[in-house]
């Protein structure tokens, strides 16, 4: 096992040390029990977007992508966030018509874009919140 002190990570510009960043990893082995570790093993963490070109990889490798003919631009919102500008919504809502998908389907509850620009022309054209957001 490795030491219970986490990783201190450096950013450096030039000599100089911009910012720092405490660093919790664990490794474990093929059925998942603890190798090594920094930090506290068993904290918990929600890795959220950082993690999204991991989440999407099964899309790719299980062919799914392929199956319901994902483009690069479903692609791209598989492993990204994005804000509900009109583009991300129209492709979003392509990728439902293709896997056979309602909005409704979608368990978060709807709300406006974070994009502010989206989010105003929805109230101006008094359009409903999303779900695919």
């Amino acid at each position: 096992m490795a030491s219970k002190q986490p990783l201190i990570i450096e950013v450096l510009r030039g000599p100089v040390v911009e910012s720092q960043h405490q660093v919790m990893a664990v490794v474990v082995n093929e059925i998942g029990n603890l190798v090594q570790y920094w930090g506290h093993p068993q904290y918990l963490t929600m890795p959220r977007s950082a993690i999204k070109m991991l989440q999407a990889l099964p899309l790719i490798e299980s062919g799914a992508a392929e199956k319901f003919n994902l483009e690069d631009k479903h692609i791209a919102l598989a492993c990204a966030s994005h804000r509900g500008e009109k583009e991300h919504l129209a492709a979003l809502s392509q990728w439902l018509e293709k896997a056979g998908l309602k909005e409704a389907q979608y368990v978060c509850g709807p709300h406006l874009p974070y994009d502010e620009a989206s989010a105003h022309d929805m109230i101006r054209k008094k359009s409903k919140a999303h779900r695919a957001l």
